[in-house]
């Protein structure tokens, strides 16, 4: 499974916005427009922002 480093910016309840990365696995490979929604979505209610906006995706390869 390809892993990808993504890089997200969101907005709090209180209008405060920030940044944040991490890496993930998608479904597809590349991953569709509905896994990056998808993905938009778990992020915002697991966090709860008022939304967030997926800025880039990486592909990155197993460290050795």
């Amino acid at each position: 499974m390809q892993k990808h480093y993504i890089v997200y910016k969101y907005q709090n309840p209180d209008f405060t916005n920030g940044y944040g990365d991490f890496v993930a696995i998608f479904r597809h490979n590349p991953p569709t427009v509905k896994d990056i929604r998808d993905l938009a979505n778990e992020i915002k209610e697991e966090f709860g922002n008022e939304w967030v906006q997926i800025l880039n995706i990486i592909p990155v390869s197993e460290e050795e």
